[in-house]
């Protein structure tokens, strides 16, 4: 099981810089009723273009933007390394060359949103980007980079954070970095994040009908997403959902660091959370083989691998359509967190392409539909288990999952379809309709359980 990003964060948390740094902030005040404020390098009056830009900060520009809400910056080249809180509606559009990065003294996240994940989860949030606001905030054309120094260990890493019920409208935009330098000792810790929609605040199958702690929302398109030390992207909590990738421009890129050592994840939909994840493209989300903690090559530790698409204990639908994931150790796993098998699909798989790693599909209780898939070169197409995250393994309670599979092509080189000894006598069923399946099938023992089609 890939590990999910853990809402929970216990004491793992190293401060990196905890006093502010002071700097001498330029500002030429636009014309009052202006809608568009300047930032720049080398900001001059009269203020009114990326020519003669208001603010040499951003951060300034989004204080002044916060009193009249809807506002645009334009964010004329340049490098600028400050922390961004936004708490209004309002769009930051950035020339070529426009690029956030972490500063040198990183503080710990103060909007409301951050106040609040603290006092429940303890530990402190640092974020390059926190956005809390119940509008809509829109990012485009920013390469946005949070690296960490080495020894910073943390829960509370997040590139950028969505909460306050507001909505994030990120468009050709690259998030780069959320966590420490690639292969540093500290890459094991469960934390950093490109994207952080919505935070769950409880842990387990009881969180999946609880209100999330902060629920966030986000719209992302044309994007690319890359070298997170946890997550590419989380969807977490009851509420929180977003919709990632579409046709053409709008198609998404998420590229882990594999080989690792973190079971990291490209996407996970976690905690009651829903996504819409449509043409996107998700490779590298590799766990190393590291002894006691990952290596699907053996196939005797695959549980604590990295996935593509990850849902944790996922609301009530997520689909995923016309998206390739490629070299993850598991291409898409799903964990139901629901007590009893959900009637309808919690997760519907259409016209994807999956290749490589321990098993492309990977069902752990729930309910899937697939249709017109391609899942290809792994040890195993479809993997069946029963897995204790649903809250009530080895016991009564416990299920199998149902799920159907139309006009897939499954192939494995070691099983089309294996039913994992977990299942024992628990009743449920695959049911295959006009498949084309290359590799056995692999049910032994499991007298209640169906591969029927």
């Amino acid at each position: 099981m890939s590990r999910a990003s853990s809402s929970g964060r216990p004491l793992r948390f190293f401060v990196v810089g905890i006093a502010a740094a002071l700097s001498l902030l330029v500002v030429i005040p636009a014309a009052a009723s202006a809608s568009t404020l300047y930032v720049s390098e080398h900001p001059s009056a009269p203020g009114n273009s990326c020519a003669h830009a208001g603010f040499k900060e951003v951060q300034q520009a989004i204080n002044e933007a916060d009193v009249t809400p809807g506002s645009r910056i334009e964010i004329c080249g340049g490098t600028y390394a400050e922390q961004l809180e936004i708490a209004g509606a309002m769009s930051l559009t950035g020339k070529p060359g426009s690029k956030i990065t972490l500063p040198a003294t990183i503080e710990n996240s103060a909007t409301a949103c951050d106040q609040a994940i603290e006092a429940k989860l303890g530990g402190h949030d640092q974020d390059l980007v926190s956005i809390c606001t119940s509008g809509l905030v829109k990012l485009s054309g920013l390469t946005l980079e949070a690296k960490w120094p080495t020894n910073t260990c943390a829960g509370g890493l997040y590139n950028t954070i969505v909460g306050g019920g507001g909505t994030l409208e990120a468009t050709k935009d690259e998030f780069l970095d959320a966590g420490v330098e690639a292969q540093s000792k500290d890459l094991g810790c469960q934390g950093g994040v490109g994207i952080e929609v919505g935070v769950s605040g409880e842990e387990g199958s009881a969180s999946v009908s609880k209100p999330a702690l902060e629920v966030g929302h986000a719209i992302l398109t044309g994007d690319t997403v890359s070298e997170y030390q946890k997550n590419g992207i989380t969807v977490d909590g009851d509420g929180s959902n977003a919709t990632i990738g579409g046709a053409g421009e709008k198609k998404v890129t998420i590229t882990g660091d594999g080989p690792a050592i973190t079971g990291q994840n490209g996407i996970q939909v976690s905690r009651g959370a829903d996504a819409t994840i449509d043409g996107v493209t998700i490779s590298d989300d590799e766990c190393s083989l590291v002894p006691q903690t990952c290596g699907h090559e053996t196939a005797a530790q695959w549980e604590e691998d990295a996935a593509g698409i990850l849902l944790y204990l996922p609301g009530a639908s997520t689909t995923v359509e016309k998206t390739t994931l490629s070299d993850n150790n598991i291409g898409v796993e799903y964990i139901s967190g629901n007590e009893t098998r959900p009637a309808t699909p919690q997760l519907t798989l259409t016209s994807d392409k999956v290749s490589g790693g321990y098993a492309s599909v990977q069902i752990n209780q729930g309910n899937v539909s697939m249709k017109s898939d391609k899942l290809v070169g792994g040890l195993i197409a479809v993997d069946v288990n029963e897995n204790e995250f649903g809250g009530a393994f080895g016991t009564a309670g416990a299920y199998a999952p149902d799920a159907t599979s139309s006009k897939d092509f499954l192939e494995g080189s070691e099983a089309a379809v294996q039913v994992e000894p977990s299942i024992g006598a628990l009743t449920g069923e695959l049911a295959l309709s006009h498949d084309s399946v290359v590799g056995p099938v692999v049910n032994v023992g499991h007298p209640s359980f169906r591969v029927a089609g």
